[in-house]
């Protein structure tokens, strides 16, 4: 996390994953942030298409995740700054639901400083180029202060591309007609709206629904016999409406609530979340998050929702984090960062999603051809020679795909196939991706169940797929999840060596028991556990064959579940360091998918080696399970300059004041980083002072180690010829790899310690660690 210092806001990286067209500069407005003072770059401007979201000027669909700020409801200071980097830069959130009070908003002494913590919040998303809904955090139904307060918050941020309006966070306690019209206590929803468009503003708003923003079942079509039910209507120049739901554990009849009506207008999630357990007062029982959430994720992913998960902070439960370290909570936080990561990374095994297309009655939700993409596994398609599938709305390449029958039923999808065509009613070009060939398990009991799973070898891009029932037959699919990418994990290149369990390079000491089966996936053919025994005297070492020196990024798999050892230690040995380095995961959670165990530098050959072992695992259900291990080589970018703080450093580098080894792991290049000792603050530092051989615009970045002594406002100059400027960097997070700093600058040709530097100072509130810089050539 890396905080300017200095007045204006300075432009941040591009999250990457959700494909927006080229950056926009906002013009429609001269918007004066009163913490910035200057235009801000912006994301591009969002409208609504039919049941999408849209870039507004190319049509291009984006797909809205992230996570929901709470704090300004109650006037609380939350970190909101930081959190956003951490969301956007590690979670690749892209958005954020930012929840607010109009009693706050317009009080006499605390107003101006309370909007002033809203401009900076979006002012910092948009830099980004994240959007920001500002969520009017009431529960009630539309009142006319709510509209007061859309006429003054609507007129602040209208046509600021990177603003979403929240018309109000939890309806609740009428009919469908107050909610929409209103009655004599306010303007109902359709008033909110009119609020913000007598404005001039024309910025998407989102509608939350009735029951506390669940049910949205009201705007349907036919609804208490009106055409249009009670759905909203936006002006001619909106850029239209997003329905908000909010989806939790004890609530019911999802399909019918929620995704019906994402089958016509866009839908977001505004709060989607599981608060572990089973009980959650004052709520009834409901099911453990052990099997909703990875359920509901699929229904989520399947069904193309946006969605902003509740909540990234440690408190204002169910919660994200569990503590201000960014550390996310196993129940929810991890699996929720999983899946926004993973649609950051082409490459990740993924769900993908899409219109559901088929024959039949698409709104019987228990028997139509929605039934087996609503992930409640009671339901079936049962249509005779009929066929359900998904519109994808665009070509995408299927690499597996998951299915489970009608319960007792498996042998009724004997005969039938998985297609994949680019013509919507399959009439030509039709490619068969899997043929059921066998009874798959049909045995599941409510929503526990297990997938069968197929590999589809067909590399060609289809627009729509289905599944088509065996001739006669009434199908009898209870669920179906067509999955895209191969999990190769990020970074991924020709450069790319995975060892496996019983192929070359890997070795094992001791007994481990194999498994080739399960509700996971696993890479190959078999995943092994240690069964919780011989603790101390198992291990397994992966040994790749590496054919070129420098930095490789060391991913690995396991099993994860409540009975696996939360401190599996891995142990690393690489060319960087004199002895081998051990860090520890916990295998209790973010399973089935590749984890980073760090960047290390390995020399060509097979002296390097991963090593994971049961030693000191002991435990009353402590299994240590392993799988694959994948070695990805991160290549230098031509026309960086890389200076590394070692022994004998780098041409360029001056060290002023005493500075130690550091033991951490994670350092840049095969010397280790460098600590201040936490003494004589504001004395020591070090500068990098580079010999330009083209001037240009360079974008700089800085590799540190990271622990929980770090300071966490490491001050870090960048002198080029435009003058200097400085940044506060968190060293507690994000070591072990490269760390952009805002913005890029401008150096000449030489070395020029005065117009061409970076320092690293310990004028800081505890360790400071200094280890390498890169410039980087980003234009002339």
């Amino acid at each position: 996390m890396i905080r300017s210092k200095t007045p204006s806001m300075v432009r941040g990286g591009t999250p990457s994953w959700h494909s927006l067209a080229r950056k926009v500069r906002w013009s429609a407005i001269a918007f004066t942030l009163a913490a910035a003072g200057s235009l801000q770059a912006v994301p591009p401007e969002l409208a609504t298409q039919g049941n999408q979201i849209v870039v507004k000027s190319t049509g291009e669909r984006v797909r809205l995740v992230g996570v929901n700020l709470s704090g300004l409801e109650g006037n609380y200071d939350r970190n909101f700054l930081n959190s956003v980097d951490v969301a956007v830069g590690t979670w690749k959130a892209n958005v954020f639901r930012l929840a607010v009070s109009n009693s706050y908003w317009f009080h006499s002494t605390i107003g101006p400083g309370y909007k002033a913590k809203v401009d900076a919040i979006i002012a910092r998303a948009s830099e980004l180029d994240a959007y920001v809904i500002l969520d009017l955090h009431n529960y009630e139904k539309a009142k006319t202060a709510d509209a007061e307060f859309w006429s003054d918050a609507a007129d602040r941020y209208k046509n600021n591309p990177a603003v979403l309006f929240g018309l109000l966070n939890e309806p609740y306690g009428t009919g469908w007609q107050v909610w929409r019209d209103g009655d004599s206590e306010g303007p109902g929803m359709q008033g909110l709206l009119n609020a913000v468009r007598l404005t001039g503003a024309n910025n998407i708003v989102l509608a939350g629904g009735g029951d506390w923003g669940y049910d949205l079942s009201g705007i349907m079509p036919g609804f208490e016999g009106r055409p249009n039910g009670y759905a909203l209507t936006d002006t001619a120049s909106g850029n239209g409406i997003v329905y908000d739901s909010h989806v939790y554990p004890w609530k019911s009849y999802p399909q019918s609530k929620v995704v019906h009506a994402a089958f016509l207008y866009p839908v977001l999630l505004g709060e989607f979340a599981h608060p572990s357990g089973t009980n959650f007062s004052p709520h009834p029982a409901f099911e453990s998050h052990e099997t909703w959430v990875p359920r509901m994720m699929d229904w989520v992913n399947v069904n193309n929702l946006h969605w902003t998960g509740w909540n990234f902070s440690d408190t204002a439960h169910p919660a994200m984090l569990v503590d201000w370290s960014y550390q996310p909570t196993s129940h929810w936080g991890e699996i929720a960062r999983a899946h926004m990561q993973s649609y950051a990374d082409p490459d990740a095994l993924r769900v993908v999603g899409g219109d559901v297309i088929g024959v039949g009655d698409l709104y019987n939700y228990s028997r139509g051809p929605a039934a087996p993409f609503s992930n409640s596994y009671t339901y079936y398609y049962d249509v005779t020679n009929g066929w359900t599938g998904l519109d994808l709305r665009a070509p995408t390449r299927i690499t597996q795909i998951r299915y489970m029958p009608r319960q007792n039923n498996g042998g009724l999808m004997v005969g039938g196939v998985f297609e994949g065509s680019n013509t919507a009613d399959f009439t030509s070009g039709v490619a068969v991706l899997h043929t059921v060939n066998v009874a798959p398990n049909h045995t599941f009991t409510g929503n526990t169940g297990t997938y069968t799973i197929a590999a589809v070898s067909d590399t060609n891009l289809y627009r729509y797929v289905r599944y088509r029932g065996p001739a006669g037959g009434k199908s009898n699919v209870a669920s179906i999840l067509f999955l895209t990418g191969d999990d190769s994990g990020p970074g991924v290149n020709d450069d790319v060596i995975i060892i496996d369990n019983g192929g070359t390079g890997s070795e094992v000491h001791g007994t481990w028991k194999n498994i080739t089966s399960g509700t996971k996936d696993f890479h190959g053919s078999y995943w092994v556990h240690d069964d919780n025994a011989g603790k101390g005297d198992k291990w397994i070492r992966y040994t790749p064959t590496i054919m070129k020196d420098g930095l490789y990024e060391v991913f690995t798999m396991w099993s994860a579940k409540e009975a696996r050892c939360p401190a599996v230690p891995y142990t690393i040995t690489h060319g960087g360091a004199a002895s081998p380095e051990t860090v520890y995961r916990d295998q209790t959670a973010n399973g089935s998918s590749w984890q980073s165990l760090g960047t290390y530098y390995f020399q060509a050959g097979t002296t390097g080696n991963v090593l994971v072992s049961n030693s000191g695992t002991t435990g009353p259900q402590y299994y240590v399970t392993a799988d694959a291990v994948k070695f990805v080589y991160q290549p230098q970018v031509e026309a960086d300059i890389i200076m590394d703080k070692g022994p004998v450093a780098d041409p360029g580098i001056v060290t002023i004041g005493g500075w130690s080894t550091s033991n951490s792991a994670g350092y840049y290049g095969d010397t280790r980083s460098y600590h201040d000792g936490h003494s004589d603050k504001g004395n020591k530092s070090v500068r990098f002072t580079p010999t330009i051989e083209v001037a240009g615009q360079y974008k700089v970045s800085v590799w540190w180690t990271s622990h929980q002594n770090r300071a966490t406002d490491t001050p870090i100059t960048v002198y080029h010829t435009g003058g200097s400027q400085t940044f506060d960097v968190n060293q507690e997070v994000n070591g072990g790899q490269w760390n952009d700093l805002p913005g890029t600058y401008t150096f000449a040709v030489g070395a020029n310690t005065a117009t061409g530097s970076v320092e690293i100072t310990n004028d800081a509130n505890e360790y400071v660690v200094v280890d390498a810089v890169r410039f980087l050539r980003v234009g002339d």
